[in-house]
């Protein structure tokens, strides 16, 4: 997954309201859930609401499903809500938007990725808005 990926899925939904950060980790997170390892190609909290997180695993369908996330849908309503939205696409295709971010340089809001983690993590903003 790259941040041009997720603009241009941005640019053909325009039902749905663009995030101001993305942060893409350009690494394969891993989960283990009874036993089973499992690629886990979004991680977006309920409570972030304004901020979609991708690991590079992820699909164009997974950033509609974790902008769902943001709406704060859970688990099981964004699964089965995604993959419609996602196709709706074909049908709206005529309408088109231009969405824009820009890797940030550094803010206090996400100090600690860029700190810590900013070889693994990219923090994106979304054009036109500020972080701090």
């Amino acid at each position: 997954m790259d941040i041009e990926t997720v603009e241009d899925v941005l640019n053909r939904h325009v039902m749905i309201k663009p995030p101001k950060n993305v942060i893409i980790i350009n690494d394969y997170v891993i989960d283990e859930i009874a036993n089973q390892i499992y690629y886990v190609n979004g991680a977006t909290p309920s409570w972030l609401t304004d901020t979609i997180v991708l690991s590079k695993t992820a699909s164009e369908e997974t950033v509609v499903h974790e902008l769902l996330h943001t709406y704060g849908l859970g688990e099981d309503a964004a699964y089965s809500i995604s993959p419609i939205l996602y196709n709706l696409r074909r049908t709206l295709s005529f309408r088109k938007r231009n969405v824009k971010y820009y890797e940030c340089p550094g803010c206090k809001r996400f100090a600690v990725l860029h700190e810590k983690y900013g070889n693994v993590a990219k923090h994106y903003i979304l054009e036109g808005y500020n972080p701090d």
